[in-house]
């Protein structure tokens, strides 16, 4: 995805949301994105696992799996990478998780990036930011 792809896409999803134009956490937005598609959101830490994050939608249920031990930042950007994958329809009901492709990957990385400056900057996209979901917790 080009950079103008992903800000007129997450543009539109805070759009849709009530987000767009605000500041939000994380947590904000993953109860927003459920709440617009009409599910419920279960947000939960785990322990004994290499991955550092999933989702799974179940029964109009969104889990969302995150390491506990991470830091709060790197846990926000693990819940926005896993959103992401909702935004972009790469989660569908009975999808194993950790199965996306590398370009889904890469795709749910740039928006999950994007998502992160909006939440935790001023609001204005910085291009020259190159945040990788895999390098940040090596």
């Amino acid at each position: 995805m080009t950079d103008d792809q992903v800000i007129a896409l997450v543009r539109e999803e805070l759009e849709k949301i009530g987000l767009y134009g605000t500041r939000f956490t994380a947590d904000q937005l993953a109860g927003a994105v459920v709440k617009a598609r009409g599910w419920k959101l279960v947000m939960t830490a785990m322990s004994g696992t290499a991955a550092l994050g999933a989702a799974v939608l179940c029964d109009n249920r969104l889990l969302v799996f995150y390491r506990e031990d991470m830091r709060p930042f790197h846990r926000d950007y693990v819940i926005c990478h896993e959103l992401a994958h909702v935004i972009l329809g790469h989660l569908k009901e009975g999808r194993e998780p950790l199965q996306y492709t590398e370009e889904e990957e890469k795709a749910a990385e740039q928006v999950a990036q994007h998502l992160m400056r909006l939440s935790t900057d001023d609001g204005r996209y910085n291009s020259g930011l190159q945040c990788s979901y895999r390098k940040l917790f090596e």
